[in-house]
């Protein structure tokens, strides 16, 4: 297990030196870094809208959807905001995964509400 530690620091270290000296040399990377995060998902929340409308229009009771992946999209997004909050400190990074999160509920929310609807109709 601490050669695995080892590893991983070792790897983290480099990646260290990798950031600094690309900092030095190219003093803009860190903001077009951070922009296009900010910018990539932040949009993405609009890529969620086509589960909606594919739930929406189900007649099967949202069959296509799947509860695991949806329910391991929403606790990867929760344990990125609790990431970003306690070691990263970043509370932009929080809030954009904050509204992926919930996102991600709403369609398995959607899609339980559906599939109850669909189960016992009337």
């Amino acid at each position: 297990m601490n050669e695995l530690f080892g590893f991983f620091q070792g790897l983290n270290d480099t990646i260290e030196v990798f950031k600094q000296q690309v900092e030095q040399r190219h003093d803009w990377v860190p903001t077009l870094v951070f922009t296009l995060f900010t910018f990539m998902n932040s949009i993405r929340i609009f890529a969620y809208l086509p589960q909606f409308l594919k739930i929406t229009s189900d007649t099967n009771g949202a069959s296509a959807i799947s509860y695991s992946t949806w329910t391991l999209f929403f606790l990867s997004h929760i344990t990125t905001v609790a990431f970003a909050i306690f070691y990263v400190g970043d509370l932009v990074m929080a809030l954009i995964f904050s509204g992926n999160a919930f996102a991600c509920f709403a369609i398995l929310l959607a899609t339980f509400i559906k599939r109850r609807r669909h189960a016992h109709p009337g």
